[in-house]
């Protein structure tokens, strides 16, 4: 892709910005394949601005800058003249993913006759003689239709539209940035926007930890879903023995290493962003502790299956239970100063080896009998996890949970 410099700016940490501007039709035909797939880049959204920007487009309104990270130092410079070689984009996505199927519309359209192939057409009768050809570019019918109405009020139509991505874009161009630098600007740029899920920014900040939990998952033992894959509230729905939600993952291991409840929300997100508040690498960058805790979930998985057939499977499937039960544990190794060893060991001997006593059938009839108009359910389910698995792991306790008694009120205070 080639661009040309504008101005420059050098943080203090040594990455570097590229205003640079290259034309809309330079921009499209260089995307690299699977321009899509960056991990820090959550899915496809719909936004009804975004899909309106063919009228931007007709219309010769401004598209705000796209920012994009200079992969590996790969370009190459003539001047102020530069041939970016290869590259993912931080910021501008969506612009980009709806830029790139109206220009192939465009191209589509252009290879017609506006008489003989459109006019006197409607929506549906377009639809069923085109619907084929612009699911391949992933347009529709409604983008075809607009450039049919353009078409149809503009006698100079073609000319117009041969020039429409020969206008100039800005974009921000990075190089040298940490892969935590990339998740931050990606987190900032986005602040304005249609938001990102808490639960999603929670594994982008720790997507770092992903390729080690992923090797000690094994092969086929644990399979972690992502937020931008399936989002929590679907996956406590939909859950399969072995899946685990890494958002859950991640905040059940942070409440085990702080020692009390957590929650995904944007209190914890800008904690975690001052690297002052947690000690991430005594957690996520601890290969022990992480096999600890990944063989203690899957014995954990299959004993609730077993124990509980219909309630087993979607335990592990929720939040609250990571979060309710890993948050008593790391308070209990806290208080006791047990290694993390020792922990994991009280903890697979009194509940992952008896998980009977976790009695989560009576569990779900207690939960489902609170009155919603008067709690916040989700903070009262993981304080009942958490007061019944602490006493468990204090007392050396083997009895059932009486699950009435934590959802009247425990007695710790998390």
């Amino acid at each position: 892709m080639k661009v040309t410099i504008l101005d420059i700016f050098n943080e203090n940490s040594g990455s570097v910005c590229y205003l640079s501007k290259s034309t809309l039709e330079e921009y499209i035909t260089s995307l690299p394949e699977g321009y899509n797939q960056y991990d820090v880049q959550r899915e496809i959204v719909g936004h009804i601005y975004l899909d309106n920007l063919v009228y931007s487009l007709l219309e010769g309104k401004h598209i705000p800058p796209i920012v994009l990270i200079d992969e590996n130092g790969s370009s190459s410079y003539v001047g102020n003249e530069r041939i970016l070689v290869d590259f993912k984009i931080l910021d501008g996505l969506q612009r980009t993913y709806r830029l790139k199927y109206l220009y192939e519309t465009i191209q589509f359209f252009l290879q017609k006759d506006l008489v003989t192939d459109f006019q006197g057409k409607n929506r549906l009768q377009l639809s069923k003689q085109f619907k084929a050809e612009l699911f391949k570019i992933n347009s529709n019918v409604n983008i075809l239709a607009k450039l049919i109405e353009y078409a149809n009020k503009h006698k100079n139509y073609k000319e117009y539209f041969e020039t429409l991505f020969q206008r100039n874009q800005w974009f921000e161009i990075w190089q040298n940035l940490t892969p935590q630098d990339e998740v931050n600007k990606m987190l900032i740029l986005n602040a304005g926007h249609k938001a990102v899920s808490s639960k999603h920014q929670i594994e982008l900040l720790f997507s770092y930890a992903l390729p080690t939990l992923k090797k000690l998952a094994g092969n086929g033992n644990l399979s972690i879903i992502r937020e931008k894959e399936m989002n929590s509230m679907r996956f406590s729905k939909e859950r399969q023995e072995s899946q685990f939600h890494l958002s859950h993952m991640i905040t059940g291991l942070l409440s085990y290493y702080e020692g009390k409840i957590l929650t995904s929300n944007t209190q914890l997100i800008q904690n975690q962003q001052n690297e002052t508040d947690y000690a991430q690498e005594e957690v996520f960058l601890n290969s022990e502790l992480l096999k600890l805790f990944l063989d203690t979930l899957i014995k954990l998985d299959k004993n609730l299956t077993k124990n509980f057939p219909k309630q087993g499977v979607k335990w592990l499937g929720r939040e609250i239970s990571l979060v309710g039960m890993f948050g008593a544990l790391g308070r209990f190794r806290i208080t006791k100063e047990l290694s993390h060893e020792k922990a994991f060991e009280e903890f697979s001997t009194l509940i992952v080896g008896n998980a009977y006593i976790l009695n989560i059938d009576d569990f779900e009839i207690q939960r489902n009998s609170q009155e919603l108009s008067k709690i916040n359910i989700g903070i009262v389910n993981k304080k009942a996890v958490f007061n019944a698995t602490l006493d468990i792991l204090i007392n050396s306790s083997s009895n059932n949970i009486d699950w009435k008694k934590y959802f009247k009120g425990g007695q710790y205070d998390n």
